[in-house]
């Protein structure tokens, strides 16, 4: 491998190549290391299961001894080889899913996306290993696969799948630096990149554009516009910097004057611009974006003085691109084309490159050529698809059938071959006669005859997909009818040659001996030859087609007539390339691309995380200025090889993560003099205490922007920043475990959480506004555990899916990515590798490590230790071992200057946030729970002049609270004195007029305003106190008379053991609500079943209409489905076709037409037992538990019925669909034997399911029965008969006996019951000819009078739920009686309680189980 060092030894001299060679050689290593570990380690692996039974329980992580980490799936099997129109050759495989990554959980995990690398290795029974490497395209279930046959190979395979290996992020950059290396592609600024000379030096000198004295920077852009107007322009010439006249500072002062540019960025962007080859060193929160942006806006407005060639920027990934996009288009810059389509951002899909060509006019050459290339590799995707289907299947496809008899019969060959001749000389013709390309081969072998001349036309135009009425243009229909033409002409002249052979002659029998006999003949090996040689030519035409399209991308950029016109049209004022915005990985992959338009101008944004190699690939030949924003001392590129890292001893030697920006501005060598760069100095993020940190160690020349020093001081806490000194050591990991290379501590973990709670306990923080730290994903893993109980969490993307790669994350309780989520009030956990970039209010550091052997870990670097201590605006506190931390240099520093200033120490200073002079030290984490309440009386004014008398507490808490002095208002007309709070409505008067006994021996008065209502004894409630109870909030609450024994079985010293279910109802007048702050009460467990039981009524109801909705919504959709089938038929018959080369084809059909109603059933199923039969349990269980009706009756439900019913609805027309599929399946039986078996297999598929069905449906009418549902009885014993009638038509014998019996027992209940059941006597009377075998078809339940029954139901409103005498609950809005009784039945109505609160359907079923109902869980509260 060889060194970075210019004094190492390299076998090529120093210059481009040396440089390129040594970039190259390290870049690879890194890619491909792990990778070849893996495999190896993957090898032995196989070797081992080789020996062992199969099986699926087994965990898919492994971890070599090298550390490396991948998944191993087992047992794969080969599916089927496939034929991509674009990608060519893919290999459907299956595996044996771990436990671990079967279900949903699989889609979560983010293994097999798209675009990973993937290594299959085999196993031979010589013992030979094979290892073939693999591009994931598609990830599909197994119930999404066909089985297809290819697993007799005489091989053991597994999977194995490298985490983030993604072949595109790497290949394009080795390959562009091959290209690089040739030495025809110099890169730009060699002289200073890669000199021929190891003491050489870098120089700097202007832009080439820029060199001539008469150029000037136009600098105006960044001006209001009423600047512009009233002064002279600002310009900025580089020859005359340069020269050192005094432009420059008369330009940067205008800058400061009249822009929003502070003096460090006005200075940077002055002399970023006169330097060819420039870098920008920017700290944390300085403004390297906003620079950024300024740059661009200056070097588009100065274009005018040079050629209009866009400008490229450069970011390392496409969320920092995003970013940068952002901020540009926010500034007014909106004329730009992105690259790529990694974006998450739905704004910038109008700015992609590919959708702004398509609006391109294309030039006649340009269609020419678009035209050809997509014939060819049309024509080879057709071609490679049947060479598949032989390496697929027993048939033969017509490829291999053509070579052997050009071969060995070509008289043979002649008599399909002659019936797809074309003229020649019509281009057209002749594409499309190659795209039905052995359609003559197949009507043969489906039994055609040249005489039928009229059906060898049809299956010509169902080869080619679309017949001649299609949507077609003019000219395919004129080619069409050309072709057709000649085909027929063609039937003639073969029917009437005298060859000697005529294989048309022969019989259906014969033509099958005859495949089989070329079967037979023709060598496996042949078709392997021939479907590789077609691959190989069609990646040949699919490169092609690219350089193609790619000219065509570039002549969108660049400034050409042919797009101005569009542009024109568009009615944009500017062109869309001023801005050619592309991650690294783009810019390598459209290297040739972009170097072709001339590109002179590049920025790149972040350039201290690129590696130099990739910067390389940005430099094209044509670059003139060259500009590099970023922060060698912060985050450097991310690299997997710690040996090849400046973080190791020996990766110093090697130094792969030292970017461009890094090394020429901060150079190993001694004797090279460092690039001039222009640095930022005003920060805006952190407060001035928090930048003395950085001031401290690595910016010494830092300053602080005067809004910096508003920033709000930490509630709460006494010191802004604070180093928590400890000694407790850090976790032991298991070395068996797969997550043993990361560290964590338990310690640290605590007290975080402890301070975290203690922020937002005191009401000023909320959770969004802390981020908690930390270097390791083990600690992240705790941090992760510990507050997911708490709060919601956010993780970056990369954060979550190294602690899923690493076994951290429990697939089962992972959602999507929550980087695409708004982060709302989450928490913030990240590494600090992942957090670059970003900021928060409050940042909490967790060192982790603490231990004997002093060892520090990933925190010894100053880059990552710069990273994570300037996060913070408002408050930052870091939480570590400060003499395990002291060995580092950076740490001394940083240790030293908060011992000076007394900010460390084994303590937290934890202090009222309105007076911080008092003071509680916080050791243990413990303690923060322990915190005492501050005593001083608050001082707040409210608005009527009073002050606040309780306790000193938040301010913002009176926000919610008002004043709590007397009113002293006057109430009408009695003039009684208003004896409510002054913040409170004065209300009714509340002065008590009149005394009176109640039952409970308390006195109770009424008042005035009680009087005027009218009320007696009988409506008044005991408000006697009785006791009192503390809630979660701190306040107590008082007990009154009538409530104290109503909810709760107290003992005899006043414990709580349970519900009382005596005086349950009592509960309807509870408040679940602090009198003395208002806080909900409603998350303590002891208080939820008071909002639960007043509840009760509209929750039911509110569930109820929402089941209804979800069973309308499936009717509706099987309905729809249905007509989709009757519609469709016609078509499917006639897709079906006779013959042996259609099997598999007629097969797919017949199963793929009932997937649609099978995805449905699917969900009517997930709906019922995850939802609708959980709900009914538990209202059973809890109205057994309450035991008293005026609280909740006991309600006879009938979703769960219901949801059967279209259950079973659903499986009669797949039912029905079976047996009509059999009509033309018998027909084409007669002329092929795979027909009769595919009909014969289907019959026996069907009549087990039919016979199921009918068990499962008299199941379902007994419990209608015994629930006195009676029209849906009656509709569950038609789809009975309905199902009865379809087995009796496709062959089974004796299922209509006793059948009108049936049906005069169905129309008996319709009789009884006229306006409910009684509506589907219509459906009686069209089932009943096909009961007498009067009829051929059965479709009996579909009328229109049958869809408006099931209307009824989901016109359910809430507000107003009645039961009839049965407990069937319904909506007395939505109906007049009983859906299912009639007005037969008398009905009651339920006492309704809040009518606004109301729970929706998946929060009622885990509410009700989190709450199993019985004292002892409440003994504990």
């Amino acid at each position: 491998m060889p060194r970075k060092s210019p004094y190492a030894y390299h076998h090529l001299p120093y210059g481009q190549q040396r440089h390129l060679d040594t970039l190259f050689r390290q870049l690879r290593y890194e890619n491909t290391e792990s990778i070849i570990d893996a495999c190896y380690h993957a090898s032995q692996q196989l070797a081992v299961l080789a020996t062992q039974s199969p099986t699926a329980e087994y965990d898919d992580r492994s971890i070599t001894p090298r550390k490396s980490r991948y998944s191993l799936f087992r047992d794969v099997a080969f599916e089927d080889i496939m034929f991509h129109p674009s990608r060519g050759l893919l290999a459907r495989v299956s595996f044996a899913c771990p436990r671990a990554l079967r279900g949903r959980r699989m889609g979560v995990s983010g293994q097999l996306e798209e675009g990973m690398l993937v290594a299959l290795i085999g196993l031979g029974l010589d013992g030979g290993l094979s290892t073939t490497f693999m591009e994931i395209y598609q990830r599909q279930t197994t119930e999404a696969m066909r089985r297809r046959t290819g697993n007799d190979l005489r091989e053991r395979f597994v999977l194995v799948e490298l985490p983030n290996a993604l072949y595109a992020s790497f290949y394009h950059t080795l390959r562009r630096m091959q290209d690089q290396s040739r030495g025809d592609n110099e890169i730009a600024f060699l002289s200073c990149i890669a000199p021929s000379s190891p003491d050489a030096s870098p120089s700097i000198i202007p832009p080439d554009y820029a060199e001539g004295r008469e150029f000037a920077f136009q600098l105006d852009c960044l001006r209001p516009k009423a600047a512009k107007r009233a002064d002279t322009p600002v310009t900025i010439r580089p020859q005359d910097v340069l020269f050192g006249d005094r432009d420059l500072e008369e330009a940067i002062d205008q800058l400061c004057d009249t822009t929003t540019l502070d003096r460090g960025q006005a200075t940077a962007l002055c002399e970023n611009l006169c330097r060819g080859l420039a870098f920008t060193q920017g700290p944390p929160g300085t403004g390297k974006t906003y620079l950024g942006v300024a740059l661009a806006k200056v070097l588009l407005a100065s274009r005018s003085s040079t050629p209009r060639k866009p400008i490229l920027v450069v970011c390392l990934t496409n969320h920092a691109l995003d970013s940068f996009l952002s901020d540009l288009r926010n500034a007014g810059i909106i004329n730009f084309a992105r690259m790529g389509a990694g974006s998450k951002e739905a704004w910038t899909q109008e700015f992609e490159l590919r959708k702004l060509g398509h609006k391109l006019k294309k030039t006649t050459f340009e269609r020419t050529s678009a035209q050809s290339v997509h014939h060819q590799v049309e024509g080879l995707w057709v071609e490679g698809t049947s060479w598949c289907e032989s390496l697929n299947s027993d048939t033969l496809s017509w490829p291999a059938v053509r070579e052997y008899l050009a071969n060995h019969d070509p008289s043979a060959l002649t008599c399909f071959t002659e019936l797809e001749t074309v003229d020649q000389a019509k281009l057209s013709d002749i594409r499309l006669a190659r795209k039905a390309g052995g359609f003559a081969f197949e009507f043969w072998c489906s039994g055609g005859d040249l005489d039928d001349v009229e059906r060898l036309i049809e299956h010509f135009t169902y080869i080619i997909g679309n017949d001649i009425s299609s949507d077609l243009d003019d000219d395919a229909i004129t080619t069409q009818t050309r072709v057709i033409s000649s085909i027929c002409w063609n039937a003639d002249t073969v029917k009437q040659c005298s060859s000697t052979v005529n294989l048309w002659a022969l019989s259906l029998k014969e033509r099958e001996n005859l495949l089989q006999y070329w079967k037979r003949m023709i060598e496996p090996r042949t078709i392997l030859d021939r479907t590789a040689e077609i691959h190989r030519r069609h990646y040949a035409a699919m490169q092609r087609k690219r350089a193609t399209y790619e000219g065509m991308d570039a002549r969108c950029l660049a400034n050409r007539e042919p797009h101005r016109r569009v542009l024109a049209v568009l009615r944009l004022t500017s062109l869309i390339e001023d801005i050619i915005a592309a991650t690294t990985t783009a810019c390598a992959k459209q290297y040739d691309m972009l170097k072709d338009l001339g590109i002179q101008t590049v920025i790149c944004e972040e350039a201290g995380e690129v590696m130099e190699a990739q910067s390389l690939c940005s430099l094209f030949p044509t670059v003139k200025h060259a500009i590099s924003i970023g922060d060698p001392l912060q985050l450097r590129p991310q690299v997997k090889e710690i040996s090849l890292s400046l973080e190791s001893d020996v990766g110093s030697e090697y130094r792969l993560d030292e970017s461009l920006m890094e090394r020429l501005m901060i150079p190993s060598a001694s004797n090279v003099h460092p690039i001039p760069a222009s640095r930022l100095n005003l920060q805006r993020r952190m407060h001035p205490e928090i930048a003395n940190i950085m001031r401290a160690t690595l910016y010494p020349y830092l300053q602080d922007h005067q809004s910096t020093w508003d920033r709000p001081s930490v509630p709460g806490i006494a010191d802004r920043i604070w180093w928590l000194d400890h000694h407790e050591l850090e976790d032991s990991p298991d070395r068996g475990s797969t997550t043993a290379q990361s560290f964590s501590n338990a310690f640290e973990v605590e007290m975080v959480a402890g301070l975290v709670e203690y922020f937002v306990g005191s009401n000023e923080y909320e959770y969004k506004d802390i981020t908690v730290l930390t270097p390791y994903n083990g600690q992240l893993a705790a941090f992760n555990a510990r507050f997911k109980s708490i709060c919601s969490l956010w993780l970056s993307e990369k954060d979550r899916e190294a602690l899923l790669t690493e076994g951290y994350l429990d697939l089962e309780s992972v959602g999507s990515s929550q980087s695409v989520v708004e982060v709302g009030n989450m928490l913030k956990l990240a590494t600090i590798d992942n957090f670059q970039g970003e900021e928060s209010k409050i940042v909490i550091l967790s060192t982790v490590r603490s231990n004997l052997q002093r060892r520090v870990g990933f925190l010894k670097t100053p880059n990552r230790i710069n990273v994570g201590c300037s996060r913070a605006r408002d408050g930052f506190y870091i939480v570590g071992n400060a003499l395990l931390m002291r060995q580092i240099p950076m740490w001394r520093q940083i240790i030293d200057f908060l011992t000076t200033n007394r900010k460390i120490g084994p303590y937290f200073c934890a202090c009222c946030p309105r007076h911080p002079e008092i003071i509680y030290r916080v050791m243990k984490p413990h303690e923060w729970y322990t915190v005492p309440e501050c005593k001083i009386p608050c001082d707040f004014i409210y608005n009527c002049g009073h002050s606040c008398p309780m306790q000193c507490h938040a301010h913002a808490l009176h926000e919610r609270q008002g004043c709590l002095e007397p009113c002293g208002m006057l109430h009408e007309p009695c003039k009684h004195p208003c004896t409510n709070a002054c913040g409170e409505p004065c209300g009714d008067c509340t002065q008590s007029v009149l005394t009176l006994t109640l039952e409970c021996g308390h006195q109770a008065a009424i008042t005035c305003a009680e009087m005027i209502e009218g009320k007696g004894g009988d409506d008044v409630k005991c408000s006697k106190i009785v006791g009192n109870r503390l809630l979660a909030c701190g306040h107590s609450q008082d007990i009154i008379c009538s409530a104290q024994d109503r909810a709760y079985d107290v003992g005899p010293s006043g414990q709580i053991r349970g519900i009382s279910r005596e005086s349950i109802s009592g509960m309807l007048y509870m408040n679940a609500r602090c009198p003395t702050c208002g806080a909900d009460c409603r998350d303590v467990p002891r208080y939820a079943i008071f909002d639960q039981v007043n509840k009760l009524t509209n929750s039911i109801d509110s569930v109820q209409s929402y089941f209804s909705r979800k069973i309308y919504t499936f009717l509706d959709q099987i309905n729809h489905i249905r007509i989709d089938l009757n519609y469709s038929f016609d078509g499917f018959s006639r897709a079906l076709r006779p013959g042996p080369l259609a099997a598999r084809q007629n097969e797919k059909l017949v199963l793929e037409r009932g997937n649609a109603l099978a995805e449905v059933e699917t969900r009517i199923c997930r709906l019922k037992d995850e939802l609708v039969q959980p709900f009914e349990d538990a209202t059973k269980s809890l109205v057994g538990f309450l035991g008293n009706s005026d609280v909740l009756q006991d309600l006879t439900f009938a979703s769960v019925l219901r949801l059967e019913s279209l259950y079973y609805r659903c499986r009669l027309i797949t039912l029905e669909e079976n047996a009509r599929i059999l009509i033309p399946l018998r027909d084409m039986a007669q002329q092929s034997q795979h027909s009769e078996i595919l009909a014969e297999g289907l019959r026996h598929v069907t009549i087990p399911r039919i016979v199921s069905q009918l068990q499962g449906i008299r199941a379902s009418v007994l419990k209608c029965q015994n629930k006195q549902f009676r029209r849906l009885e009656v509709e569950l014993r038609l789809i009975q008969l309905a199902s009865q009638v379809v087995l009796d038509n496709i062959g089974s014998k004796n299922m209509l006996l006793g059948a009108s019996t049936e049906l005069g027992e169905i129309m008996q209940l319709c009789r009884k019951f006229p306006l409910t059941a009684g509506l589907l006597m219509p459906s009686c009377q069209q089932i009943r000819p096909f009961i007498l075998r009067s009829e051929a078809k059965c479709h009996p339940l579909y009328s229109k009078i049958t869809q408006d029954i099931w209307w009824a139901w989901p016109r359910h409103s809430t507000g107003d739920l009645l039961y009839c005498e049965n407990k069937h609950p319904y909506s007395g809005i939505s109906s007049s009686h009983c859906p299912e009784c009639g007005p037969e039945a008398q009905f009651d109505k339920l006492k309704v309680v809040d009518l606004n609160a109301t729970l929706r359907a998946k929060d009622w079923v885990a509410a009700m189980k989190a709450h199993s109902f019985n004292a002892a869980s409440y003994r504990s509260l």
